[in-house]
């Protein structure tokens, strides 16, 4: 039973058996290991969807399962971490939530990379809270206005080079001639 929802993980097979080959690896469909990488993107495919019927989850709960038990026997020297036991609740946190891509917190981890960020560059101890209040304000009005971040470049006639402008020591050296550049509508963020 597999489903296929377009992840990637869903192509790494192929992909993985249509290189190894030219590098003389023989991939064997027996291999324990192959299994378990089977059933790694298998779980991912499941979680990652975007609608999950509610018959999946007892399947997922067992190819999590096997990955967990199979994992702990291939390598019983790498210890489990935290995240495999989270993995372990995947289809209760499904039944309770919905498709788990609606509840991922990418989006904050975004949205907090900005306080962070100006946090840092303001060099503001005193009252920070109200620092980045401010900053965060003005850089939404910025957004809302529906300025762009792109540069308006003009770009003017060539200079002359007067080479009696230069003393002696730098006369030898290779001069080009340059170009004056005007950069219009710049902005800095923070």
């Amino acid at each position: 039973m597999t489903v296929l929802y377009g992840t990637i993980g869903s192509a790494y097979p192929v992909f993985y058996e249509s290189v190894t080959p030219r590098k003389n690896i023989k991939i064997e469909k027996h291999d324990d290991v192959w299994k378990a990488l089977l059933a790694v993107i298998e779980i991912l495919e499941i979680i990652l969807s975007p609608v999950i019927h509610e018959s999946y989850l007892p399947y997922l709960q067992s190819c999590i399962s096997f990955y967990l038990s199979s994992r702990r026997d291939l390598f019983p020297d790498v210890q489990l971490r935290p995240k495999h036991h989270y993995l372990s609740h995947a289809s209760e946190l499904i039944k309770c939530f919905g498709p788990l891509v609606r509840v991922f917190t990418l989006r904050f981890e975004a949205k907090h990379q900005f306080f962070k960020r100006a946090m840092k560059s303001s060099k503001n101890s005193i009252n920070p809270l109200k620092s980045l209040a401010v900053r965060h304000e003005l850089f939404l009005a910025f957004v809302r206005t529906g300025a762009d971040f792109r540069c308006d470049i003009q770009v003017f006639g060539d200079s002359e080079f007067v080479m009696s402008n230069y003393n002696e020591r730098r006369s030898n050296m290779l001069f080009c001639i340059t170009t004056w550049i005007s950069l219009e509508n710049v902005y800095e963020l923070l």
